[in-house]
């Protein structure tokens, strides 16, 4: 579970309270709802941002710290905009139509492997270090999930694939389902290590890591369905300055959502 980095959970006043709720759940005492840890996570970080990630004395556990923290708009805005305008490109004209959009023609017929994790790069290439990881891969996992690709790997089958998405869940089920992923990746990455050192029970960890994949995701997927109730999406031009606006509006709303979970009882 996690990253391939172990990367040691930021401590200090902010994060004092929440790690010690995390323990006296792992130890059988008070629990916690999930929706408590994804909110004092985001709440103590002041956003999604993983921050430096260099050798940090504040982090403890002997790895790489999590410094400071901080918002992520700026990264997963651009992200959210590249995505809607891969998949509206996707829309128009194929798989061919969306490389061509992201400026990444020479994958054209490559497998589907090696064209997700392009794909996923360019989307995140506005990021850098672990906040570029964490969301490159939260974009990888959820295309190779929302294309439902198994033993069949070819460019075809990814087409195939998105296709299928696209057609049901639409531009907003992918930014969506982006935004979960990342939403959950973004907080594991920060406790994980903390949770770790303080269970060898797997089975307990392996809950803890379902019941917060479960409250990111359904947290994002209340907030998307909000606001196409409020009919934010309609008419959006993903290219143009309206589509920058609302990416942008997505992630800062998304973030303060996050923070205000910290005080859900």
């Amino acid at each position: 579970m996690g990253t391939s980095k172990r990367l040691s959970t930021p401590s200090g006043d902010k994060w004092r309270p929440l790690k010690t709720k995390i323990t006296n759940h792992l130890k059988g005492g008070t629990q916690i709802n999930p929706v408590q840890i994804a909110g004092g996570t985001v709440a103590a970080s002041n956003g999604f941002s993983m921050g430096s990630g260099d050798e940090d004395s504040h982090g403890g556990g002997g790895g790489k710290g999590i410094r400071r923290g901080g918002s992520a708009v700026k990264g997963i805005s651009r992200a959210i905009q590249g995505a809607a305008g891969f998949a509206a490109s996707f829309q128009t004209g194929g798989l061919d139509s969306a490389l061509d959009f992201l400026q990444l023609q020479d994958l054209k017929g490559k497998p589907a492997p090696e064209v997700i994790a392009k794909i996923a790069e360019r989307l995140s290439d506005n990021t850098s270090g672990i906040d570029n990881e964490v969301l490159s891969d939260s974009i990888r996992s959820t295309l190779l999930e929302v294309a439902e690709l198994t033993s069949q790997t070819g460019y075809e089958d990814l087409e195939a694939g998105l296709q299928s998405f696209l057609d049901s869940e639409g531009i907003e089920g992918l930014i969506e389902q982006i935004l979960g992923r990342f939403a959950f990746d973004s907080i594991w990455i920060k406790n994980e290590a903390h949770i770790q050192d303080k269970s060898r029970d797997e089975s307990a960890i392996e809950s803890m890591y379902a019941a917060l994949l479960n409250a990111c995701k359904s947290e994002v997927h209340t907030f998307i369905t909000e606001m196409k109730a409020a009919k934010k999406f309609e008419g959006i031009d993903w290219f143009g300055k309206d589509g920058t606006n609302l990416a942008r509006q997505i992630a800062k709303d998304l973030e303060s959502r996050f923070i205000a979970l910290a005080q859900t009882d």
